[in-house]
């Protein structure tokens, strides 16, 4: 009998896969309450491969990404690069276990771009 993996491992192997698991767009319960949310700061919680913290950074939110699982978060780093070209700001949460990404400010924009 095989060890069951822990929980990050299950998502990393996940996550690793080709594709998107869920896709690129965000949840359907976000899409119709994002209006809701007030300006500001804003913490996805498991966020997995980004697409809702994406999505919200698209609206002007800065974003605190946080999941167990760095192939999931190295997933998020593609999606704001190719959506929303905001920076990113890296760093582990308190136990090591996994890792934080915050969408900040709007990366400059390069020579020749809008």
């Amino acid at each position: 009998m095989q060890p069951t993996p822990s929980p990050s491992d299950f998502w990393d192997q996940r996550y690793t896969e080709a594709g998107w698991a869920y896709g690129t767009a965000p949840n359907d319960f976000l899409r119709a309450e994002a209006g809701r949310i007030p300006p500001g700061a804003v913490l996805c919680l498991a966020e997995g491969e980004g697409r809702n913290a994406v999505f919200l950074a698209g609206r002007g939110h800065r974003i605190e990404a946080v999941d167990q699982s760095s192939a999931g978060l190295a997933k998020t780093r593609l999606l704001v690069a190719r959506e929303v070209r905001r920076e990113i700001q890296e760093g582990n949460y308190h136990q090591g276990t996994g890792a934080v990404l915050q969408i900040v400010g709007r990366k400059p924009a390069r020579s020749g771009e809008a």
